[in-house]
């Protein structure tokens, strides 16, 4: 639908309800279309029963009286308050559902409690056929077992993360890594970032003035020194991550080319793994798919996971690496494996 057209939707669905609202016994459609007709609206009675129909459908609290026969009349009830209707479309719905949805990934975390009372709210000023739809949405609409954020972030930690990236304060923090252990270290802060199901503090290593990413739920012990503005240039995180798969910082991109099995073409080409995306069809039948990232762990693990149905053509040093971490697969399951 275009602008002006949307305008005037919005105008004509107003003037409905206006005359519903001040109506004494109510309009057919047909007196309706008489109305609109008089006041400059061109539309037909069908355009009019869909305005009515959306009206109802987001819960404004219409009366419906008469019979097929004699003709339906509506009225908008002026004794219910307004203020506890959501004026939202089917589709504005559609998004909430799919949001609380998508969300489920927070359960058990420190969001949770929140997000139940975002949805909880919107929920109680839908009205009945809000509700109708949403439970239409349930009924038809499932999500599957998603990656569930970390139970282990502690809700102190976070505030305080998030107050240090809003108001520029340097953090003195504990904070546990696979290499270096337990360790005090300071940090000056630039983003949280949530992905793939794990939220982690953007923040520059005030001792080796490099900027890193930072897994929240392995923070112990968070301080904001308020006495210590952090006073760098914010960087933005979707900008610093965008030559990488995930969060593992990576090194120069590479012009990466995988071809890709025709039995597993659809699932990988349909989905958007990255920005740097392209796909094309080979003569063969099957497809390339092409990147510009670097070559992190998570990535190189993401194409291992295909086996044999992705095949790297270039770079050569990504081909290395497969052959190298398959080998070692390889020699692991000889020598463990049961006889």
């Amino acid at each position: 639908m275009a602008k002006g057209e949307r305008n005037v939707q919005i105008i004509r669905v107003e003037k409905i309800k206006e005359l519903l609202l001040h109506s004494k016994f109510g309009y057919t459609i047909a007196e309706l279309h008489e109305q609109l007709l008089q006041r400059g609206f061109s539309d037909g009675e069908r355009t009019i029963r869909r305005d009515i129909g959306g009206l109802e459908v987001i819960g404004f609290p219409l009366t419906v009286s008469g019979d097929k026969n004699s003709g339906l009349r509506y009225r908008l009830e002026s004794t219910t308050s307004m203020k506890h209707i959501l004026p939202v479309t089917q589709s504005a719905l559609m998004g909430v559902y799919l949001l609380r949805g998508l969300a489920s990934s927070l359960e058990d975390s420190p969001f949770q409690k929140d997000v139940e009372e975002f949805f909880a709210t919107i929920e109680l000023k839908l009205g009945t056929k809000g509700h109708e739809f949403l439970k239409e949405l349930e009924d038809s609409i499932k999500f599957s077992q998603q990656v569930q954020l970390s139970t282990r972030i502690n809700r102190d930690v976070l505030t305080t993360l998030q107050a240090a990236c809003v108001e520029r304060q340097i953090l003195e923090v504990i904070y546990e890594s696979v290499a270096s252990g337990v360790k005090t270290r300071k940090l000056g802060p630039h983003a949280l970032y949530f992905d793939h199901g794990s939220l982690y503090l953007l923040a520059e290593d005030l001792a080796s003035n490099k900027v890193k990413t930072y897994a929240v739920a392995r923070f112990s012990e968070v301080k904001m020194l308020s006495d210590e503005p952090y006073t760098a240039e914010a960087i933005d995180p979707k900008q610093f991550f965008d030559k990488t798969f995930g969060v593992f910082e990576g090194n120069e991109p590479h012009t990466i080319a995988l071809e890709i099995d025709r039995a597993l073409a659809p699932f990988l080409s349909e989905t958007i793994w990255h920005s740097s995306q392209a796909t094309e069809p080979m003569a063969n039948g099957n497809t390339m798919l092409r990147f510009h990232l670097s070559l992190t762990p998570d990535f190189i693990t993401w194409v291992m996971g295909y086996g044999s149905k992705v095949f790297v053509h270039e770079p050569k040093e990504l081909q290395e690496k497969i052959c190298e971490m398959a080998a070692a697969v390889q020699k692991v399951y000889e020598k463990k494996r049961v006889i």
